[in-house]
């Protein structure tokens, strides 16, 4: 993927063409203690281990995971062990609590092969769309740099609400993808996200 530097938002943004088989995923918030009861797990080793397995159940060795940002909230070598044993060439796409010193995130045998803060996305249709870890703003909302997305009219596939809904329309009437954990409780493909819409716009969900 290329940089380059968007002087609007003043951030990293790189474009690419997805493949049914990439993944997605966001909020891991890998060592949160207030992530326990929302996961219903007692704690964090049982917490780490169920989405572990969720995690190692979908992704591939081979496959690209696009981790919509806010890895984890403490313990950075706990979170970059867990994200190393995990399969999958990973992609961040950086979160609020995700810092913005790179230095941290792309060192020597860290679990990242790019770090982004949004990207311009090609669907399988030809469809141009994003991804960023934040939602489009709703309708009245004032603008909150780098707390929100400006709706830009395409389909965009984010993380940060910590919604069990997975799908939402923005107020201008763009479709949200909401890959968050607490929405699918696992990576989730883009065959399945695409499954999923289809199913929702013929009144399935």
């Amino acid at each position: 993927m290329v940089e380059v530097n968007d002087g609007t938002y003043g951030r990293r943004w790189s474009s690419v063409t997805l493949r049914e088989d990439d993944v997605f995923t966001s909020d891991l918030h890998l060592g949160d203690e207030s992530m326990l009861r929302r996961r219903y797990e007692r704690d964090l080793g049982r917490m780490h281990s169920a989405m572990a397995r969720s995690w190692d159940r979908v992704v591939g060795d081979e496959q690209r995971v696009f981790v919509l940002g806010d890895v984890f909230t403490r313990g950075k070598e706990t979170a970059f062990a867990w994200l190393k044993d995990r399969p999958g060439r990973k992609i961040l796409v950086r979160g609020n609590w995700d810092n913005t010193d790179d230095s941290w995130l792309l060192h020597e045998g860290g679990p990242f092969d790019n770090v982004i803060d949004i990207i311009q996305v090609a669907l399988t249709d030809g469809t141009l769309g994003w991804m960023s870890h934040y939602p489009y703003r709703r309708a009245g909302e004032e603008s909150k740099p780098r707390l929100d997305e400006p709706d830009f009219r395409m389909p965009l596939i984010h993380g940060h609400t910590h919604s069990p809904k997975k799908l939402s329309i923005a107020a201008k009437g763009s479709l949200q993808v909401h890959v968050g954990w607490e929405a699918w409780r696992t990576p989730v493909t883009l065959e399945r996200i695409g499954d999923y819409v289809l199913d929702w716009e013929t009144g399935g969900n």
